[in-house]
């Protein structure tokens, strides 16, 4: 006879029959199969569960008040760009749930707070350590610069790593990144020998 529907794997109860049970009526059944068909059962809502054991089968040809055709959902790719779930691509996809993820950096805003200068262009800026140099320890310490995570004197001062807030080179300012690298005296004419070298 076999398995032709749901109700050839169910006992008169209703309830769903065990490997050896169903292995008399399905002599081909192997245990992978088995276990395939209790994913499913079990993936199941408990609603359909119960109208399958209640043999209420035929009701589930009937849409019901919330069905609805997949021509009918529609994706928000952006602001102005509303697409038929049909008509999306991988891509677009992967672009959606990656652009959920990302979040801004924190170096980022606290950049802001302290520039006055409002439109950078960040894209190009995270871009200047692969596009300077191939060397790996220089695009490691331009990163570091740019995600606010080059240790100076002033921030291992707060974690009670150094003895001093002031600048290693000058000693006269706290050692912070826009010190060292835009208003120290003495690391603008080391830097400027490096550009006379260069």
């Amino acid at each position: 006879m076999g398995i032709l529907t749901t109700e050839n794997m169910l006992t008169e109860s209703g309830n769903f029959l065990g490997f050896n049970e169903l292995k008399q009526k399905e002599t081909t059944l192997t245990m992978a199969n088995y276990f395939l068909w209790l994913g499913i059962d079990h993936s199941l809502p408990c609603e359909w569960q119960r109208m399958i054991k209640a043999g209420n089968i035929g009701s589930f040809s009937q849409p019901t008040p919330r069905h609805f055709h997949s021509d009918q959902i529609h994706v928000k790719l952006d602001k102005n760009n509303v697409v038929k779930i049909q008509a999306l691509t991988s891509k677009q996809i992967h672009k959606k749930l990656v652009t959920k993820r990302t979040l801004e950096p924190t170096s980022k805003a606290k950049f802001k707070a302290i520039s006055s200068e409002n439109n950078l262009d960040w894209a190009n800026i995270y871009k200047i350590p692969f596009n300077s140099t191939l060397a790996t320890r220089t695009r490691a310490f331009q990163l570091k610069i740019l995600h606010r995570i080059l240790f100076t004197n002033s921030a291992l001062f707060k974690m009670k790593i150094s003895v001093t807030p002031l600048c290693t080179l000058c000693g006269l300012e706290n050692e912070t990144l826009e010190h060292l690298f835009v208003d120290c005296r003495i690391c603008e004419i080391i830097l400027g020998s490096f550009y006379r070298l260069g």
